[in-house]
């Protein structure tokens, strides 16, 4: 998305003037932060400034308080999902332990924070409010997912799990960049529900790229399947299966095997009944519902060109 980079950019060069102090816990953060990433979530909050009436430069600081966070769960997330790759890159606690990967997470989680408030606004305590109830959302949501590796949710509960986990960030986002250059909770509240309907359809277009998204994802093709979690893919044919089908999967999942008979077994049990295309229709649909409350609102129109560009390609994306 070349109209994209504007934002990307901003960001980056946020991030390449924060000042590492030279300490073993700051190293992995600096690292994870260099190895990329598409920046989707912080590029929200300043195209949530610019909603607002604001320039976007305005809620830099703000931007890179998401970034941080976010990142800050992925180096937890990769330790629990016994992950070893990173957009393409060893994971931290690989490359390092799992102890460091810990601290330093915790350490991006403290830093959050201090830029979430580095620059005074009429709106602070409503964003300290909302990022940490995001925050607290997002916990909630790790502790979901690992549990349903013990058992087979419903898709209203994975639906739920995936709306903490990853889209209430990408809603917040959304909605601390407008405050910032607006004070109108009417609006910020429809724009967070917004950018909620766009994350469900970003994790569950995840759930698609992790086993079809090849190596241009910068994942372990079909990690899911080898980590046994229950995603979109997965209750979707396991819905649809025969008895026996379902047995099969059952069976596979209770195994802590890594191997590609795993994956390749499970795919084809998945294609068998079309949760590929089942999946990409779930994830639509709710792209659609969060276009359908944007429409309603009321604002610049060329930021609103941008977001829409950007909530597209969160569902037309392929890594």
């Amino acid at each position: 998305m070349e109209s994209f980079d504007r934002y990307t950019n901003i960001i980056n060069e946020g991030l390449s003037n924060i000042k590492w102090p030279e300490q073993a816990l700051y190293e992995p953060m600096k690292y994870i932060l260099d190895i990329g990433g598409k920046r989707i979530r912080p590029s929200l909050t300043l195209i949530g400034a610019e909603l607002g009436g604001a320039n976007a430069k305005d809620a830099l600081s703000q931007a890179i308080a998401v970034e941080l966070f976010h990142n800050f769960s992925l180096m937890h997330d990769d330790i629990m999902d016994r992950a070893d790759l990173r957009r393409g890159n060893t994971t931290v606690h690989k490359k390092w332990d799992e102890p460091t990967a810990i601290l330093s997470g915790d350490g991006m989680m403290v830093m959050a924070y201090q830029y979430l408030i580095k620059q005074a606004f009429e709106s602070t305590p409503k964003l300290i409010n909302i990022f940490s109830k995001m925050a607290l959302d997002v916990c909630e949501g790790q502790m979901k997912d690992m549990s349903f590796e013990n058992q087979n949710p419903t898709m209203e509960e994975y639906i739920d799990m995936i709306r903490q986990k990853t889209a209430v960030l990408l809603g917040a986002a959304l909605q601390i960049g407008f405050l910032i250059a607006k004070d109108d909770e009417t609006a910020a509240s429809r724009l967070y529900h917004c950018g909620v309907n766009w994350g469900i359809a970003f994790q569950i277009k995840d759930d698609f790229i992790d086993l079809y998204g090849g190596e241009k994802s910068g994942k372990v093709i079909g990690g899911d399947i080898l980590s046994n979690k229950r995603t979109a893919l997965h209750l979707i044919a396991r819905e649809k299966a025969s008895a026996e089908d379902r047995a099969t999967l059952d069976d596979w999942f209770s195994k802590s095997d890594r191997t590609q008979e795993k994956i390749d077994a499970v795919k084809s049990i998945y294609e068998k009944y079309d949760a590929h295309n089942e999946c990409m229709s779930m994830a639509n649909r709710y792209y659609k519902k969060g276009n359908n409350l944007f429409s309603e609102l009321v604002l610049p129109r060329e930021p609103r060109k941008m977001m829409e560009k950007l909530a597209e390609h969160i569902l037309r994306r392929e890594n």
